[in-house]
Parts: structure tokens; C-alpha cells; sequence
């Protein structure tokens, strides 16, 4: 009973651990090893690889093992290079797409087909390489559990024949994997900023005495006043503001005869009627 309940805690443990699930072909062998070498024993990492195969063979053996992970896990596929060589582009780009539509319950990322360096840079098969490139990130574009890494590196990080990488090659993209995997599991949540109903609004507005509501209303109309008479240029109407007449709006008054308004605010600075025999211009 107590091995028992020991392998029980022991499993409930390591089930606490994130689990980041690598499926590919060749490219894949040993990225499993440098990925736990980045980031240490916080996740739990399984590799498979399946050298020669296509995306069917690898989508196939990711949908056995993503069937229980969920949005804390991880299934990385890295292929592709198969399906460009035989010349089954469309093929390969239907399993993956196929594949990522149904496994929304975990996050996926993916790796690019990287070059081929035994090959012209101008061949055939290197000119579909980008063309799958291109067809994969506009297809996973609008997807937003999937990520695509960049596979492009410079020729030394690849083996004489040219066709797969170095153990310094892996550790770079091994180093890229582990760096979107942080930046995908140290996202902040944002919390929504909720609003009032419009029930509440109303029950805080009545616990406000009708005194305290008439008192903000003659000191919101008096402000406004103020403002007014700071546009209007008037000393004398502010000093009338604030001596506390703010029933009566202000009379603007001319020296040479203008008519006093009362009741409303000019729009405009008006002129002065003046005489011809006063008018510059009369001669």
C-alpha cells in the first residue's frame, strides 16, 4: 500500500510539469536533449523522430501523444523536407493544416523546412522550399495556438554533404525553440476592466443627498460662467462671478453709445458705431 501510494504521488508530481512533445524527421534527433539542457527539469520532454518520413507519418504519431495535453503543453513538429524532395508540397501542407485545425486543446509550434546546401541555391527543390515556407505561414497565419520558427542558418551549421545540421546547428535552433517556448508560457493575463450596471449607477446616485447634487450644479454653472467670461476678456464679469451673482449674465457697455445685452453673451466682440467726421477714412 505504500509503493502504492508513493508512485501515485510521484506520478501526480511529475504530471505538474509541463510537457513539451517533439515529433519530426531526421532534424529532430537530439533537439529533445538540447532543449532540457536549456531549460532544465521545469518541463518534462519527449522526442520522436522518424527519419525518411513525411507529414503524414509525423502528424500521425503527434495526434497519439497530443490526445491528453492541454494549454500548458507543448507538441513541436519540425518536417517537411521529405514531402518537398517527392515533390508533395500540397500533400504535406494538407496533413499539417489538417492536424492543427483539430488540436486547439494545446499550443503547437512549428519549424520551418530548413535549405537544402547539397543542392544549387537555385534548383527546383530549393525553390519549393520556399514556396512551402511561404504557403505555411499564411496558412497558420490566422491561427493563434501556433507559432513558426525561422530553420534559416548560415551553411557551416550544416554537415559536408550539406543536408543536415551539426551538433552546433541543433543547438541553435534548439536555443530558438527553448526561447519561444518561455515567451509563449510567460505570457501575462489581462484581466478586463468591468464596468457598472446600470442598476448600481442608479443606487449610488440615490445614496447622494439632493442637497449635495444641487450644491455641484451651482458650482459646475458657475465654472462654466467663469469660463466664459475668461474667453469674453472681461475683468468686470469675473469679479461679479465671484462675488456670487450668477443668476444675471453680464452687460458688455461701449463709452461711445452701444446698446447694453442682457440675458445672453455677445458671440463676438462687436465695433462701436462712430461718426463720419470721428472715422480715419472721412475726409
Amino acid at each position: 500500500s505504500n509503493r502504492g501510494t508513493a508512485a501515485k504521488k510521484r506520478k501526480s508530481l511529475q504530471r505538474k510539469k509541463r510537457k513539451i512533445v517533439v515529433v519530426g524527421d531526421s532534424f529532430v534527433r537530439g533537439i529533445a536533449g538540447e532543449l532540457l539542457h536549456n531549460l532544465g527539469r521545469a518541463f518534462e520532454f519527449i522526442g520522436y523522430v522518424n527519419s525518411g518520413s513525411g507529414m503524414e507519418v509525423i502528424t500521425n504519431v503527434a495526434k497519439q501523444e497530443s490526445t491528453t495535453l492541454t494549454k500548458k503543453d507543448m507538441v513541436v513538429i519540425w518536417g517537411g523536407s521529405n514531402d518537398i524532395a517527392k515533390n508533395e508540397v500540397n500533400s504535406g501542407l494538407t496533413h499539417i493544416t489538417n492536424f492543427v485545425k483539430l488540436r486547439k486543446n494545446t499550443n503547437v509550434l512549428l519549424v520551418d523546412a530548413p535549405t537544402r546546401f547539397d543542392l544549387s541555391p537555385v534548383s527546383c527543390v530549393n525553390r519549393e522550399v520556399l514556396a512551402f515556407n511561404r504557403k505555411l505561414l499564411k496558412r497558420m497565419k490566422l491561427l493563434e495556438h501556433v507559432k513558426i520558427i525561422d530553420s534559416e542558418t548560415q551553411r557551416i551549421y550544416f554537415t559536408e554533404h550539406g543536408m543536415h545540421m551539426t551538433k552546433a546547428g541543433k543547438g541553435i535552433m534548439a536555443q530558438r525553440i527553448a526561447e519561444q517556448i518561455k515567451e509563449t508560457f510567460s505570457k501575462r493575463e489581462t484581466h478586463t476592466i468591468t464596468l457598472q450596471w446600470k442598476q448600481d449607477m442608479d443606487n449610488s446616485t440615490e445614496l447622494l443627498g439632493k442637497d449635495d447634487i444641487e450644491t455641484n450644479v451651482d458650482e459646475a454653472v458657475v465654472n462654466m460662467q467663469g469660463n466664459l467670461s475668461l474667453l469674453m476678456g472681461d475683468d468686470n464679469e469675473n469679479s461679479d462671478y465671484n462675488s456670487g451673482n450668477t443668476k444675471d449674465i453680464s452687460t458688455v457697455n461701449c463709452e461711445t453709445g452701444c446698446s447694453e445685452n442682457k440675458g445672453s453673451l455677445p458671440k463676438r466682440d462687436r465695433k462701436c458705431l462712430k461718426a463720419k467726421s470721428e472715422d480715419f477714412l472721412w475726409f
